[in-house]
């Protein structure tokens, strides 16, 4: 089922870990395979977007710091687990503007190779996610475009 692609204004949140858990909110991830077991975490970092970038950048001394109007920060980072009910969403590669509704399930088989209960035609690609955490999950999950 197509959805709407996510959107983001300015910046998701800090990341910031108390006691081993991330905080709610709203942050950039990665898909990160968890080695030797076949599942899958979320990587996730703050990023930046348009103007809200443009003037960090600039703040920092950073010419090139918005290249294609998003900066992602590299730390701090941490490690989240998906909850087995997340909303998913992944995108289609040829652009942005076509997102996909899957599940938690179907996201981890992608990652994996599988295409069981894909999108007809639908390619895996791994581009980051905007992810919101709640209790320390992954509960909704949109993949997000990039050039």
């Amino acid at each position: 089922m197509n959805v709407e692609p996510p959107k983001v204004s300015t910046e998701t949140d800090d990341v910031a870990v108390n006691d081993g858990t991330i905080g709610d909110g709203t942050y950039w991830a990665e898909i990160a395979p968890v080695s030797g077991s076949g599942d899958i975490v979320f990587r996730v970092l703050k990023a930046r977007f348009g103007k809200t970038c443009l003037k960090w950048a600039k703040d920092m001394g950073l010419e090139d710091g918005c290249l294609n109007d998003y900066n992602v920060e590299s730390y701090p980072v941490a490690y989240v687990a998906r909850d087995k009910m997340a909303e998913v969403s992944v995108v289609e590669a040829d652009g942005p503007g076509t997102s996909y509704s899957i599940n938690s399930d179907v996201l981890k088989g992608l990652v994996r190779g599988d295409i069981n209960g894909a999108p007809e035609g639908y390619a895996w690609v791994p581009f980051p996610f905007v992810v919101t955490v709640t209790n320390g999950y992954v509960t909704t999950a949109e993949q997000y475009w990039v050039p």
